[in-house]
């Protein structure tokens, strides 16, 4: 009942009488025009199947009869339903009129399937009505994706078919299927038995996230691979709903599970298992002749079983110390006159690039394979942000967009102790729903190389359907508007989308969806020089408490606001914000506020924070609140550069003791504590008063100044220049977090 209220609520809140159905469409097609009346749909359905595709027909019959719980006959002379094949318009376009009848027009099997999607959707099936309109509808983007990592988790071909299906009802065209990794290999290949006879199976797993320490295993055996049929099968029927599998063989790092199979594919002499924990290991292919060989070999298969034109062959997180100590590699670098181990990556990737183009195929390969040069016919799936598809695309190179900080599912959707666990990142609704996969700085032709966009989701902490639900959706549908929609609606009408119509459709289908979206927005904001806690509830028509300590402070319809007062003493107070629909508590927030002298005050920071590690800004750094294990984007900034320094100019208060820095340190996600902090000090007069240097010991540490006096602090953090071999994201710049400032008398 209270759902029901509140989709009730929202639908007067945005001022709309009558919401049609043909507003409730995801993703939102091209056009829409409404016309007076709807259209009765009688209990026998004539349908005229001459021109109507097989499948398009099977799942037509499927939802008169199960769905619509109606009986229908096909037959040349029935006009309840007609269809016509168009020559000369856009791939994948439909049309739908509604007016005594229903006429869709398309112009592939594709966008008839499309077109009955929409349909689908238009139908009032309580009142057997639809609404006379006129639909004209086309995808925006070609590659329109959704990836899944089966590797760290395995899953079945029934729940592989779940997942297409849900998939194929917004229009998404390519799975993207990860199969192998460190933690197991999952497809059958013929030749290799021992990849799935022994690199199918794991000991265990790591239990909790892979920060904690000490590290606890769940002893349990994690085993699982989908043999050639299997494969087949899963390929046909995505193939039938219009979706393309392109499977992903992951080289040459990420490599354990193959290696632990087959020894003599390592560079070293050493004994690897399929690996129980996450992260990057150092064991990755070797580059000898037998090698490449094996990894062709295994190709060979693959192109076989799959008909997608493009196979992914990894290419990421690629540690370089065993090839730089192999000899067989170093050999490899000798004879084809390599300069570093980055070109010998490149060497690799341009192997795996003429084998698979002899076979008819193109490479697809995460944008690590820029390094050293890009393969001549490579395609860059640009996941580090999207400075590699930039890079890519300005080349003349297809790229699919799939940023970590728009894209990927297994970032938390709120705060993390709310949430089921995660790896960490922060990635809400509404975020995925105003990505635009097209870069500004990109020109105009340089943008006809996005192929699309793509959001994945890795499974490290996803063992099961309900989880995997949980973290899909509803950003999936987030996602359709954004790869489909040429005409995309706003945000406030996609959520009554969701509430309206969409959600009591995932609750038909058994989804275990996040609701998250519904929970109250609590955020510290600062207004000039003053922190404000404001909270604001997802329906504008609810009313919003926020009390302080258990006492009522303020409340407010729609939202509410509360000045924070700077005390000159450290304490914590206990903000609990209630969203009330009449007397039922619909979201409880709460939130901690570590008080300080200079609550909200801006220091100045250079560089700036990364894009998608930016918080509120520098008034991060001072809005009280302290970030937290397991790490969430929406609290830190983010740095990846050698040097950061904080500053600021206290004027005439300057007298404090203690100077303490909150960080974050997690290995596993490239984030670590600094190799030192340098503090310095100025006077009014701009000249140096002293300075301290200290070696970062912790992730809350502190500088003693015995009530000193100062005008001015300059805070210069320095990091390491690489990550240590051995670890995850080896080679690559360290990440540093930061997440609060805090000044104590």
């Amino acid at each position: 009942m209270l759902k029901f209220y509140a989709c009730l609520i929202w639908t007067l809140s945005l001022g709309l009488d009558v919401l049609s159905q043909g507003d409730m469409v995801v993703p939102t097609p091209s056009r829409v025009v409404q016309s007076k009346g709807v259209h009765v749909l009688p209990d026998m359905l004539q349908i005229n199947d001459e021109n109507l595709p097989e499948y398009s027909k099977d799942v037509l019959k499927q939802w008169v009869t199960k769905e619509l719980k109606k009986n229908l006959l096909f037959n040349a002379a029935g006009n309840d339903i007609t269809f016509q094949r168009l020559q000369n318009v856009p791939a994948d376009s439909y049309t739908i009129d509604i007016l005594n009848g229903i006429k869709i027009s398309y112009s592939s099997d594709a966008s008839c399937f499309y077109a009955l999607q929409t349909l689908f959707q238009l139908v009032d099936r309580e009142a057997g009505t639809v609404a006379n309109c006129f639909v004209s509808d086309q995808p925006k983007f070609a590659w329109r994706g959704m990836h899944l990592d089966v590797s760290r988790h395995f899953y079945t071909v029934d729940e592989i078919k779940r997942y297409l299906d849900l998939m194929a009802h917004y229009k998404f065209n390519t799975f993207h299927w990860h199969l192998t990794d460190d933690q197991g290999w999952r497809i059958e290949i013929r030749k290799y038995p021992k990849l799935t006879q022994i690199g199918s199976v794991r000991a265990q797993s790591l239990v909790g996230h892979a920060s904690n320490n000490p590290e606890v295993f769940d002893g349990v055996k994690e085993e699982g691979y989908y043999s050639q049929n299997d494969i087949r099968e899963i390929v046909a029927y995505a193939n039938k709903r219009y979706i393309n599998v392109v499977p992903e063989i992951e080289m040459p790092g990420h490599a354990s599970a193959a290696i632990a199979a087959y020894p003599e594919l390592n560079c070293l002499d050493t004994t690897v298992k399929v690996v129980e924990k996450w992260g990057v290991f150092e064991d990755v292919f070797c580059t000898k002749p037998q090698t490449m060989q094996f990894l062709k070999d295994v190709l060979e298969e693959v192109c076989q079983l799959f008909p997608s034109e493009y196979i992914h062959i990894g290419g990421d997180e690629v540690p370089k110390a065993h090839w730089e100590k192999c000899g067989n590699c170093q050999k490899t670098m000798a004879d084809h006159r390599l300069k570093n181990t980055h070109e010998l990556q490149s060497y690799f990737i341009r192997e795996m690039d003429v084998f698979l183009t002899s076979r008819g195929k193109k490479l697809i390969g995460w944008d690590e394979i820029l390094e050293g040069g890009l393969s001549e016919n490579a395609t860059v799936m640009s996941w580090r942000g999207t400075s590699g598809g930039i890079e890519a695309a300005k080349k003349e190179h297809f790229v699919v967009m799939s940023p970590t900080s728009h894209c990927y599912f297994d970032h938390y959707q709120g705060e993390s102790a709310k949430e089921p666990l995660a790896i960490g990142g922060y990635l809400p609704l509404e975020k995925v729903f105003h990505f635009n996969p097209i870069p500004d700085a990109l020109e105009p032709y340089q943008a006809n190389y996005i192929l699309g966009a793509q959001a994945n989701l890795w499974t490290e902490y996803i063992a099961n359907v309900k989880h995997l639900d949980y973290m899909i959706f509803p950003r999936l549908l987030a996602l359709s508007e954004v790869v489909w929609s040429t005409n995309k609606c706003d945000y406030e009408q996609f959520i009554v989308k969701l509430e309206n119509k969409q959600l009591p459709f995932l609750d038909e289908k058994g989804v275990n969806y996040s609701t998250t979206h519904r929970r109250t927005k609590t955020e510290v904001v600062e207004k000039n020089g003053q922190i404000k806690i404001v909270a604001k509830a997802s329906n504008p028509n609810w009313t919003v408490e926020i009390s302080s300590k258990g006492k009522p402070s303020m409340a407010g319809t729609g939202s509410s606001f509360y000045d924070l007062k700077p005390t000159n003493f450290p304490m914590k107070e206990l903000y609990r914000v209630e969203t009330k629909d009449g007397e039922t508590v619909v979201g409880v927030d709460t939130v901690v506020i570590n008080n300080q002298p200079f609550l909200g005050k801006k220091w100045t920071i250079s560089p700036e924070p990364s894009e998608h590690y930016s918080g509120k800004g520098a008034v991060s750094l001072t809005d009280g609140i302290i970030g937290s294990r397991p790490w969430n984007g929406k609290e830190w900034l983010g740095f990846q550069t050698d040097t950061i320094t904080f500053t600021y100019d206290y004027g005439q208060d300057g007298r404090h003791n203690t100077i303490e820095l909150n960080l974050l340190e997690a290995s596993s996600s490239w984030i670590y504590l600094p190799k030192k902090i340098r503090c310095t000090y100025y006077k009014a007069n701009g000249k140096k008063r002293g300075s301290v240097e200290i070696q970062a010991y912790a992730e809350r540490i502190g500088f003693v100044q015995k009530k000193a006096k100062y005008a001015k602090v300059e805070i210069q953090v320095i990091m390491d220049d690489k990550i240590p071999a051995g670890q995850p994201g080896e080679g690559q710049k360290p990440w540093f977090f930061i997440s609060e400032i805090i000044t104590l008398p």
